[in-house]
C-alpha cells in the first residue's frame, strides 16, 4: 500500500511538472513560429530514446532547437531531463551536497570562495567558531569587510536571493546589517567579492561573468560543456534573466553568437565588446580540475553544473555547484547537445 500511494504521488507530481514546463515554454511556439516534428523525426526521437513518447507540447525546446540548428534526436528536454536525474542524481544526496555553508568543510580541494560567515540552522559561525548575531555583525566590522556578497546557503538557483553588499556609503552599518541578516533569516552565506580575469571582466565589469561547465560522469565515462554566462550593462549577478548565454567549443573559443532569456540573438556585450573568437583564459586547466574534482568527490553524481571563473591571477575558482537540478537547455542551445555517448547507458536505466 506504502509503494502505491507513493506511485500515485510520484505520478500526480510528475504530471503537474510536465504541465509546468508546456505552460512555461508555449510563448516560444508564437513569438518563433515553431516548426513541428515530423513523423520521420519522431520516430528518430523514438529510435534514440525509447522511454520518450515523443510529444511536440513536450518538445518545444527541440522544436526551437531545431529551427535554430536544425533537428538532433539527442537534444533533452527538462521534462526528460527530470527522469535522468532520478536515476543519475539521488535528490537526497543530491541536495545535501550543495549545501554552501558546507562546501568548504565536505570539499576541502575545492577553492569556493571564502565565507566569511555562515548562518547554519539560524546559528552564526566564523573561522569555525560559533557566534551570535552581535558577534557577527561585530566580526565583518573589525576587520573591515564592508564589500561582499550574501546568499542562501540552500535553494539560491538561478540567482534567488543573491546580493551584493557595499558597507560604505551606509550611515549606520551595524544598524544596516542587522536589518539585511534579519531579512535572510536563515541558512545563508557571507562571501568574498571574487574579481575574475581581466579578459573576461571586460566583456561587463559589474558582474562576474562565469562558465557554466556541465559535467557528466556515467558508467565511468566523464565528459562536459561549457558556456559563458556574461552579465548586462549594470547587472551584478550572471543568471540568465540579467544576462547572455554564449556557447563555448571544446577548445574553449568563445562563439560567435549568443541568446537572452528571451532567445534573442547577440553577437556583443553590452559595451560593444565581440563574443565570438576569443579563448577562455585557463580553459584546460579548468576542465582538468573539474574532471578531477568531479570523479574523487561525486562519483554518486552523474549529472552537475558548474559556475566557476579564473580569477586576476589566474587561477580557477568554483562560485558554485549544482548537483539536484543542473540546467541543460541554455547549455545545449548555445553549445550543442551532449547526452549521445550515455545514450545506451540512459536507455538502461530508465524503464517506463
Amino acid at each position: 500500500m506504502k509503494a502505491l500511494v507513493k506511485g500515485l504521488f510520484g505520478s500526480m507530481y510528475g504530471q503537474w511538472f510536465r504541465y509546468t514546463l508546456m505552460k512555461r515554454d508555449r510563448w516560444m511556439v508564437k513569438a518563433f513560429n515553431l516548426p513541428l516534428l515530423d513523423k520521420e523525426e519522431m520516430g528518430r526521437i523514438r529510435e534514440v530514446w525509447p522511454w520518450i513518447h515523443p510529444n511536440n507540447s513536450d518538445l518545444i525546446w527541440a522544436r526551437m532547437y531545431k529551427k535554430v540548428h536544425g533537428f538532433d534526436p539527442f537534444f533533452i528536454t527538462d521534462w526528460h531531463l527530470h527522469f535522468i536525474l532520478k536515476q543519475t542524481n539521488p535528490y537526497q544526496q543530491a541536495v545535501s551536497l550543495q549545501n554552501k555553508a558546507m562546501a568548504d568543510v565536505y570539499f576541502p580541494e575545492i577553492p569556493f570562495p571564502k565565507n566569511h560567515l555562515k548562518n547554519i540552522r539560524g546559528i552564526f559561525w566564523h573561522d569555525g567558531e560559533m557566534t551570535d548575531c552581535r558577534g557577527a555583525i561585530n566580526y565583518l566590522l573589525e576587520n573591515g569587510i564592508s564589500d561582499f556578497i550574501i546568499k542562501p546557503s540552500v535553494e539560491s538557483g538561478c540567482g534567488r536571493g543573491v546580493r551584493r553588499v557595499r558597507l560604505s556609503p551606509v550611515a549606520d552599518p551595524s544598524g544596516f546589517v542587522q536589518g539585511l541578516f534579519d531579512s535572510y533569516g536563515k541558512d545563508f552565506v557571507v562571501q568574498e567579492v571574487l574579481k575574475q580575469h581581466p579578459s573576461i571582466s571586460s566583456f561587463n565589469d559589474t558582474s562576474i561573468n562565469s562558465c557554466r561547465v556541465t559535467s557528466l560522469f556515467i558508467d565511468g565515462i566523464f565528459s562536459c560543456s561549457t558556456i559563458l554566462k556574461v552579465g548586462k550593462s549594470g547587472s551584478e549577478v550572471d543568471n540568465w534573466h540579467s544576462s547572455y548565454l554564449i556557447g563555448v567549443d571544446e577548445n574553449g573559443v568563445i562563439r560567435d553568437r549568443g541568446y537572452d532569456n528571451k532567445l534573442n540573438a547577440v553577437s556583443h556585450s553590452d559595451n560593444g565588446l565581440a563574443f565570438g573568437g576569443r579563448m577562455l583564459p585557463c580553459f584546460r586547466e579548468m576542465i582538468s580540475k573539474i574532471r578531477a574534482w568531479h570523479i574523487k568527490y561525486f562519483p554518486n553524481i552523474g549529472i552537475i553544473g558548474w559556475d566557476a571563473i579564473v580569477d586576476e591571477n589566474s587561477q580557477v575558482k568554483v562560485i558554485e555547484i549544482n548537483t539536484d537540478t543542473p540546467g541543460v537547455l541554455g547549455e545545449q542551445f548555445c553549445s550543442g547537445t551532449f547526452f549521445k555517448p550515455y545514450n545506451k547507458t540512459i536507455n538502461s536505466l530508465i524503464k517506463r
